[in-house]
């Protein structure tokens, strides 16, 4: 079933199939602001995560495996040899219970059939506030257990995101091995094609001979968002909408996904994601920012979508 919330500002919907963002539209632009199927029936097979609200683990843990109390888990292998956003048990495709009114919404869910250690109780809260969709998630858990919950939206330039000017505030970014699966390293962006520091085109090194760009096709890859608290993530100015989104987060760290691959019905980079997350394979990485939450300390996030006419950065 789709709803609807909005204000005189901005309106979406989304779907209780996945929690799915379905659609964007905003006061300052004709256009639709995110990739969607136009048959809500679609989406049961859609294997791209389209508007998808992730988790039990949002992205990938290498070799689908982490270590917890002295116990083994095993995961789902559905990104070859890695766990891909909570494998087979994914929320994508989990049907959220709805109590929907006019600006806002919440989303709760019951994870009890998940490799993942415990049972999870998923509250998420979409509200359109101004021209602003925030996003507040929370997720209480039965036992210790690692939980990292995003949304999978793809943002829709209605052209080439290659002529998209990117701001991503932050200094690192988590460098990946040939299987997209972080090496530990925390790499300083200067003098590399991840430094959108300073605003810069997506496609300047877009199809660069960089390693780091060969290995995924593109970008896809965890920044690591200066600050903490609620603050400034990633810009992105979408001429042919003449819209900029900005996101703000608590989340450690956000996947620029470039949509390097996407397929039919869809295209290769129609589109681009700001998945706000902790980092990817976070439970084999003691450095990373940890992600392991108890009885007594749930899951807690907030993001926010912003929606301004022109270029504001």
């Amino acid at each position: 079933m789709i709803y609807r919330i909005e204000d005189e500002y901005l309106s979406v919907e989304f779907s209780d199939h996945g929690g799915r963002i379905t659609s964007i539209r905003s006061a300052f632009c004709e256009n639709e602001l995110v990739v969607g199927y136009t048959d809500e029936a679609e989406y049961l097979s859609d294997d791209m995560y389209l508007g998808a609200v992730i988790g039990r683990y949002a992205n990938r843990i290498g070799g689908a495996s982490f270590s917890l109390g002295g116990n083994e888990y095993e995961l789902d292998k559905n990104d070859g040899e890695n766990c891909l956003h909570g494998g087979d048990s994914t929320y994508a495709h989990k049907l959220f219970k709805v109590e929907a009114s006019h600006s806002t919404a919440l989303l709760t869910l019951d994870d009890t059939h998940s490799r993942f250690p415990g049972d999870v109780k998923v509250k998420i809260k979409y509200s359109v506030v101004g021209s602003s969709l925030m996003i507040q998630y929370l997720a209480e858990c039965t036992e210790n257990t690692y939980i990292n919950l995003t949304n999978h939206t793809y943002f829709a330039h209605n052209g080439n995101i290659n002529d998209c000017v990117a701001v991503i505030d932050a200094d690192t970014f988590t460098p990946i091995n040939g299987s997209l699966i972080p090496n530990g390293e925390l790499r300083s962006v200067i003098g590399t094609p991840f430094d959108f520091r300073y605003p810069r085109f997506i496609g300047d090194w877009i199809d660069s001979d960089d390693e780091q760009i060969r290995y995924a096709g593109g970008y896809d890859h965890n920044f690591v968002i200066n600050g903490s608290g609620l603050r400034h993530a990633a810009s992105v100015y979408m001429p042919a909408n003449d819209i900029t989104l900005s996101v703000t987060t608590t989340a450690p760290g956000v996947q620029f996904y470039s949509g390097n691959f996407m397929h039919e019905p869809k295209e290769k980079r129609e589109a681009f994601c700001l998945e706000t997350q902790y980092f990817p394979d976070t439970p084999n990485e003691p450095l990373f920012p940890q992600c392991l939450f108890t009885p007594e300390k749930p899951f807690r996030s907030k993001t926010i979508y912003s929606f301004a006419k022109g270029k504001t950065f």
